[in-house]
């Protein structure tokens, strides 16, 4: 399939109803292999092809190495492949990754997760970071139709960090330092769902200044 191909058949997911949802993840979840996980990840970067150093658009092929197509830069003069500038770049075992992808949604512990993809414990452990960083900014940009929308609030963690400042370390679960909901306290995070269940979300500054408006660009909220 051609990029420009892809690119359309990817703008219509949207308009795809549940039932054709279900069946395009029924065909997604068939068993994983190095191959499958290469394919996909040659798809995705067909959507929106860019120098993964530089994020330029005029490049050539450059060859083929560890099974990914190469690629070489006319701007930085720097070859890239497809997992180039993204945390999965120079992580072996890509026959095992769709296996622990798939427990990652399930939700399982690390172990078991490791059992799956039949890695160890350690790799497990850091392979959960390195898939959760690469998925953390993949949200849809846009939300159509009639949208639902709420606020939650999420005590601040700052769970292993070094550079805690402000305050004493607290224990498991926490109290806040003031009533309410104050932004020092809490992240704010607004939630949004379309009727074609499409879900995105956003971290808002506080409650009353100036956020991002999804359909209008940067303003106030109403």
């Amino acid at each position: 399939m051609k990029a420009q191909d892809f690119r359309g058949f990817i703008e219509q997911l949207g308009d795809l109803t549940e039932v054709q949802r279900s069946a395009l993840a029924a065909a997604l979840a068939g068993k994983g292999s190095g191959n499958e996980a290469i394919a996909l990840i040659e798809m995705q970067f067909s959507a929106a092809p860019a120098c993964g150093h530089c994020k330029s658009e005029r490049f050539g092929s450059w060859g083929h190495a560890s099974g990914l197509r190469g690629y070489r830069c006319r701007d930085c003069h720097r070859t890239f492949n497809a997992l180039t500038g993204t945390p999965l770049a120079q992580l072996h075992r890509r026959d095992a990754w769709l296996d622990y992808a798939r427990a990652l949604v399930d939700r399982v512990s690390l172990r078991k997760a490791a059992e799956r993809a039949n890695i160890g414990l350690e790799a497990s452990f850091r392979w959960r970071h390195r898939f959760l960083k690469a998925a953390r900014d993949k949200r849809p940009s846009i939300v159509t139709g009639i949208v639902e929308a709420d606020e939650t609030l999420i005590l601040k963690s700052w769970k292993g960090s070094k550079r805690l400042v402000a305050r004493a370390p607290r224990k498991r679960g926490g109290q806040p330092k003031k009533l309410g909901t104050s932004p020092t306290d809490y992240d704010i995070v607004l939630i949004m769902r379309d009727r074609h269940k499409v879900t995105t979300d956003h971290i808002l500054p506080n409650f009353e200044g100036a956020t991002f408006d999804v359909v209008n660009g940067p303003g106030r909220r109403p």
